[in-house]
């Protein structure tokens, strides 16, 4: 069990997780994406389909254990959700305790 543990807490599935990240925010800064409501509908699957994309690229650093198709898939869906859900939680704290404002939230005019 200590060896399931250090797989799925280990660096590199942080490195996927920032890499999901970060595509995901480049995508939300480019305009045409931003407005399309395709890719918005779309927004809570992205880190699923880029986490399963990342681990099945050549050269992406994988732990000794993750060599089948299914344990890959089950790793990327894994890092996919550790970053959508880490974002979502970075961004509730910023809400609320950092005074960022909510998507669609305009600043009271003075």
């Amino acid at each position: 069990m200590a060896d399931l543990s250090s797989v799925f807490l280990s660096w590199q599935v942080l490195l996927i997780g920032i890499v999901i990240f970060l595509l995901l925010r480049l995508a939300r800064r480019i305009p045409k994406l931003k407005d399309s409501k395709t890719f918005r509908a779309g927004l809570p699957v992205w880190p699923y389909v880029l986490g399963l994309g990342c681990v099945f690229l050549p050269g992406v650093p994988l732990p000794a254990m993750i060599s089948t198709v299914t344990a890959k898939a089950m790793y990327g869906l894994y890092s996919g959700w550790l970053s959508g859900f880490s974002y979502q939680l970075v961004r509730h704290v910023l809400e609320t305790k950092g005074g960022l404002q909510k998507e669609g939230d305009k600043p009271d005019a003075e």
